[in-house]
């Protein structure tokens, strides 16, 4: 029974011990090269619109459809209220019921319409800040 609990008293010690004397002193890094605080903003924009892609794909237009869901039931939601004040200040007589109908028309119009009044929009900006397709300057080069 000592024969065997020094055994494992042995192996203990080697195994503690051997880590200390293995390794040895690691070499001193080179110093890094400094950059200015000018040149670090510029390498973090470049690598920010180099993301900008991915952060599109993987995040925007997931969401996108839940964005889409989310407006359409708070718009109608907003316009039920809407009706039932109307329908309560006067019982729906009156132009106030015409009003309503008119501004609930131009919701359903802007919703249905969001999205390409927006990638039309961007297309525009797009055009004005790097010019066109037939590689034309741009009104902000200009």
């Amino acid at each position: 029974m000592s024969l065997k609990r020094s055994i494992q008293l042995v192996v203990l010690l080697i195994a503690l011990l051997l880590p200390v004397v293995v390794h040895a002193q690691a070499p001193t890094p080179a110093p890094s090269p400094v950059r200015s605080l000018s040149d670090n903003i510029s390498a973090l924009s470049q690598r920010a619109a180099g993301l900008l892609p991915y952060f599109d794909k993987e995040i925007v237009s997931k969401l996108m459809g839940w964005f889409e869901l989310l407006a359409w039931v708070l718009g109608n939601c907003l316009a039920g209220f809407a009706m039932l004040r109307v329908i309560r200040e006067d019982n729906g007589e009156g132009s106030g019921l015409y009003w309503w109908l008119g501004r609930l028309a131009l919701f359903f119009v802007l919703s249905g319409t969001s999205l390409a009044i927006i990638n039309t929009m961007s297309a525009i900006g797009y055009e004005i800040a790097n010019g066109n397709e037939s590689r034309q300057r741009s009104v902000l080069h200009e």
